[in-house]
Order: structure tokens, then sequence, then C-alpha cells
């Protein structure tokens, strides 16, 4: 099991450019340059290339299995999520998933993604009409941003109303007031309403009310496979230890029975990141784990 160390936080790998509708974005592809297997990674809201605390020991397990990992920059990255949506977000992975095809020759593709990256993959995989096929889907740390925003003490109680009203009056594409205070970034009223309310575009991972399961998890194609991985203590899930099993139980009763779907856990934060002082965390193992089991499988 290779360990993911403070002298190994520097990652070699080659920077591409990926076409995108409007003109290039940055891919950086690191561990087995020559296999034809990439797992292609999608970080979430906040998130950029490298900035998952546990991705330098994903990147050099995929290279003892002899699979590339590549980090596309998405348009939405770090802080410019508050003007984008998932929409734009499948479409980028779209033409991601395309380059690695044929530039780059991968005959084996697969979507993880990690928080708002579940989301993306959802979104990717229920599409119509459908989208470049990928082989297999990992999906760790999928939380509900709906549920978990009402939890924040700091979160605006009436935000997610004020959001409703002014996307139901049609102005998805101004600025919402309070946005800065309750995302910290400037939001569009689409994107707020998306991510704060009942029945918004990232509403999939709800345990109360959320997109109907049968528009989404009930439409996951029989042909690619998917891995669920939640966190056991994660911080963004209200009652992790009670909401876990009982979404896992929904989804399963949502999806096509022929669809090979498994759910796990991996002990940890949302993020598995190592405890202070610590240069790994305890759940990196059964994440190694998971993933390699799964792209073996």
């Amino acid at each position: 099991m290779a360990t993911a160390t403070k002298s190994t936080l520097s990652l070699p790998g080659t920077l591409h450019l990926y076409p995108t509708k409007e003109g290039s974005n940055p891919v950086f592809e690191s561990a087995d340059l020559s296999s034809s297997k990439v797992l292609i990674f999608l970080p979430g809201l906040f998130d950029g290339l490298g900035s998952v605390p546990y991705l330098t020991f994903l990147n050099y397990e995929l290279e003892k299995m002899g699979w590339s990992l590549a980090q596309p920059h998405l348009s939405t990255a770090y802080k410019a999520f508050g003007r984008g949506s998932l929409q734009q977000d499948a479409d980028e992975i779209e033409a991601c998933v395309n380059f690695f095809k044929t530039a780059r020759g991968k005959t084996e593709i697969v979507l993880m993604g990690h928080s708002t990256g579940c989301q993306q993959i959802m979104r990717y995989l229920t599409s119509e009409p459908a989208r470049s096929k990928v082989d297999k889907v990992i999906l760790q740390a999928p939380v509900s941003d709906r549920e978990a925003l009402a939890s924040y003490p700091s979160f605006p109680p009436t935000f997610a109303s004020l959001a409703a009203e002014l996307y139901a009056a049609g102005q998805r594409d101004e600025l919402v007031p309070g946005g800065k205070e309750a995302f910290a970034v400037d939001v569009t009223v689409y994107r707020a309403w998306s991510l704060a309310c009942e029945g918004g575009d990232d509403d999939y991972f709800s345990l109360v009310s959320p997109l109907p399961l049968d528009q989404t998890f009930g439409k996951l194609p029989l042909s690619t496979p998917a891995l669920f991985l939640f966190s056991s203590e994660d911080e963004h899930t209200p009652s992790a230890s009670t909401t876990q099993p009982a979404l896992l139980k929904a989804w399963e009763e949502a999806v096509p029975k022929e669809l090979k779907f498994r759910g796990a856990t991996v002990e940890g934060s949302h993020a598995l990141k190592p405890e202070e002082g610590e240069e790994r965390a305890k759940g990196w193992e059964k994440l190694g784990e998971e993933v390699g089991g799964w792209l073996r499988s």
C-alpha cells in the first residue's frame, strides 16, 4: 500500500488542454501515463486541482494498478460555482471524456466524484440524450447541500425561501441578495435555488423530498456500475449514522434491479482529511481497497 507523506505531495504528470464549447480547459494527468485506463476525478464546491486531501494517496494507488489519474479543471472550480450549473459541469466533463477517448486513446474510463462531484456524475448519467459512455462510476461523500445548509447555524434562515421566490419570478441569472453572506461567494438566483431549495437541480441526495428517485436513481444506466462511498463522520450530513443507511436503502430500492450497484462506508470526515499532525487519514486504506476492488471488478 503506497503511503502519501509530506515528501510525496508533488505529482509528476502532464497538463493537457481539452476542447470545450467555450474554448479549452486544462486537465492534469498523472500516475501511469502509458495506461489505456483513466480515472477522472471530480472534486466538490470550492475545490480544484489537488485540493482533496487523499488525491496524492489515490494517485499512487492507481499507479500501482496501472491506471492514470485525470483532474480536469472545470469552469466552476474553486469559487466560480456560484455562477455555474450542473449542466455546464456535465458538458465539460463529457468534453473531457471524449478527449481521453480520442486524443489519449483510453479504452476504459471511470468517473469518481467527491461531494458535489457526485451530483455532477448523477447529472452526467441521467442526462437526455445520453452522454458519452463511461465504464463505471464512484461517488465518494455524496451529501445533500440543501439539508447541510439548513443545519448550519450561520446559514441565513430566510435565504432559501428568498431564492425560491426570485427563481419563480424568472430572475435566475441575477445575483441573489445575501448570496455572499450565505456562500462566501456571489451566487446567482438559479444556483442558490439549485443548491438550497427543495427540488433544486442539485437536490439528488436529500433524505426528505429529494428530486423524484424514479427520475434520478431510477434512470441510472445499466451499463455503468455505480459505487457509493459514504464518510462515516461526515460533518455535512446531519445525523450521518442514521441518515446514510436510510439513503442507501432508498437508493437501492430505486435503481434498476439489473444495475450493479453498491454502497459502503469509509471511516473519516467528509473529505477524509487527516487529523492535525497526521500524514494520512485512518480511512485512506479502506478507500484504496474499495476503489481498487471496484476498478478490478
